[in-house]
């Protein structure tokens, strides 16, 4: 995906999580979503709100695995700062993974977000 067609889909707040150096389109989705996961790891609500979205789109993409699944662990420990509309597209993820023929790898790390406790602030 272009820079643009990232906007369209997460918005302008993703711009921010761009990478600053050019690079090839596969790593600039990389370099993006490990800047998101930092974002998250900090408690920033728009990384929060970007992954879900991530989540909610659900397309294939380069490095999908490693970035879904450093995504959901990124989550776990910040579920408290998840809401109960946050916590329901999880919970629906879930379940619409669960009922696949061959589940994909990350779903055990997404359903560990559920799992967690909420970490204390």
């Amino acid at each position: 995906m272009t820079e643009e067609q990232w906007i369209a889909v997460f918005g302008n707040e993703i711009c921010s999580f761009f990478p600053k150096e050019e690079s090839h389109p596969d790593l600039f989705v990389r370099g993006t979503f490990e800047n998101v996961i930092v974002g998250i790891k900090h408690g920033d609500r728009i990384a929060i709100k970007i992954a879900i979205a991530l989540f909610q789109q659900d397309g294939k993409m380069s490095f999908g695995k490693p970035i879904k699944c450093g995504i959901a662990k990124a989550l776990r420990e910040k579920k408290n700062l998840l809401d109960a509309s946050q916590l329901e597209v999880i919970e629906q993820l879930i379940q619409k993974l669960q009922a696949l023929t061959y589940p994909p790898a990350e779903l055990k790390h997404i359903r560990r977000i559920l799992e967690a406790e909420p970490a204390e602030l």
